[in-house]
């Protein structure tokens, strides 16, 4: 479990990783509740990342040491020089005159609603 928490500060950090590790380890279900309730917030994230430091039994000195180390950039593939070929050919030919037409509809005229006093 240690070690999990660790790996993602030191490669993942993102909000969503943080909470699926806490879905998974820990055992406050209030804490999971609001995870799936609220959206993103800075206030969610590090509230994620201390439950997850308390799991990991990881002093504050430990966890601030880990994170200044900053993300290794993952590398991207190279692009190859021919590109994908476009799967245009595959699609049917595209008519110019449409057999179906767009249905237009009428406005139906509505009678003026009549004023009711509500005095008796």
């Amino acid at each position: 479990m240690k070690s999990k928490i660790i790996n993602y500060f030191k490669n993942d950090r993102t909000y969503r990783g943080g909470v699926s590790l806490i879905q998974q380890l820990s055992p406050k279900l209030g804490l999971k509740k609001q995870l799936n309730i609220h959206s993103e917030s800075d206030y969610l994230k590090g509230c994620v990342f201390e439950e997850l430091r308390e799991l990991a039994d990881l002093k504050i000195s430990e966890l601030n040491a880990i994170l200044a180390i900053p993300i290794p950039k993952i590398s991207k593939p190279s692009v190859s020089a021919d590109p994908i070929p476009v799967m245009a050919s595959k699609m049917p030919p595209k008519e110019e005159n449409s057999k179906i037409m767009p249905v237009v509809t009428q406005k139906r005229k509505t009678q003026p609603v009549k004023k009711v006093s509500r005095k008796k």
